[in-house]
């Protein structure tokens, strides 16, 4: 597991000699398994690292106790780590978000502040194979295009800080990779009990979904990561060609709004249309992901809606109609 991890880290340059590193760390297996394994390697890596934990108050004690667990392990393993806390219970109402999308949001915005303070340029993360099957398949589930199907990538902007590098360098190893980990390096991760509720719908494609098809398909999860791996390669193609119409004089890009010649918009093909508006939303902060029908709806209407027309795009956001233009803005209350 040290040396897979370190050959991805060597073989696509997640790490960069001589920087400083945050690592994302909860206290679960997955984190802590990255922080036991980058400390190993950071002097061969020739790299600084620094833990950031963040208490998102929402279990109460158990929360709070999987902090002072992780201040304990970056004590004992000569680690230097910052603590926040995120009441992301407010922050879903304020930005009219569900909890788990609250929760991301806080999550790498704590990242990010960290970073930012320690002039550190990347962020790492422990996602896992696992994690990427489970995305791929909630992707699908929700109606992804390409961009969905192609899950997480090794490397990343941070959601939201672009300047910054989120990686994953376990993103290649299994979750029973890792729990192997666990026990030969005798780590004591905490559970969070939340994992178990099937209300939640990652929960339930974990717990319920991807168990039912490996019955039928017992290589389901390498599946849905080859798939992964394929969408990715298609999907940087699409992203090339979105990226050279929205730096054209057809868009411009103001503090609250994007427009978008409309007849330049029309001229693209569908499949591009549809990655341009993603990409505008993404540009104004809409960090949910919008269902494809939604997008549907907003082409039809930039197609063919008249002056004054809206099409909603998930939340504050929504694509407005004005005689030549198309107006991707924030709604304001």
């Amino acid at each position: 597991m040290l040396e897979h991890v370190r050959q991805i880290i060597r073989k696509f340059q997640l790490i960069t000699v001589g920087q400083a590193l945050i690592v994302g760390v909860s206290g679960g297996a997955d984190s802590l398994v990255l922080l036991h394994i980058l400390n190993l390697l950071a002097p061969r890596l020739g790299i600084t690292l620094h833990a950031a934990t963040l208490d998102h108050q929402l279990r109460g004690e158990e929360s709070a106790g999987d902090v002072r667990f992780v201040e304990q392990i970056c004590r004992e393993w000569g680690v230097p780590v910052t603590v926040g806390q995120a009441d992301v219970v407010h922050l879903a109402r304020e930005r009219q978000l569900g909890i788990e999308a609250a929760a991301r949001v806080a999550r790498y915005d704590f990242l990010a502040e960290v970073a930012h303070k320690l002039g550190a340029p990347s962020v790492a993360v422990a996602h896992h194979a696992d994690d990427q099957a489970e995305t791929v398949l909630l992707h699908l589930l929700r109606g992804a295009g390409v961009h969905g199907l192609a899950g997480m990538a090794l490397r990343s902007p941070v959601p939201g800080h672009e300047d910054l590098s989120l990686i994953r360098p376990l993103l290649r190893a299994s979750r029973a990779e890792i729990e192997a980990y666990c026990q030969e390096h005798h780590l004591v991760p905490r559970h969070d009990s939340t994992n178990a509720d099937t209300s939640l719908l990652r929960n339930a494609i974990r717990l319920e979904v991807l168990p039912f098809l490996a019955h039928y398909s017992p290589h389901v999860k390498p599946a849905l990561a080859r798939l992964a791996e394929i969408a990715a390669v298609e999907d940087e193609y699409v992203e090339q060609h979105v990226l050279l119409f929205t730096k054209s004089a057809a868009v411009t890009v103001l503090k609250q709004r994007i427009s978008i010649d409309r007849e330049a918009f029309h001229g693209l093909h569908s499949a591009l249309q549809r990655r341009v508006l993603l990409w505008t939303a993404a540009q104004l902060g809409h960090t949910e992901n919008t269902s494809a029908n939604r997008i549907l709806d907003a082409i039809e209407i930039a197609m063919r809606g008249r002056h004054g027309a809206i099409g909603l795009l998930g939340g504050r956001f929504r694509l407005r109609v004005e005689y030549n233009l198309l107006w991707v803005e924030i709604e304001v209350s």
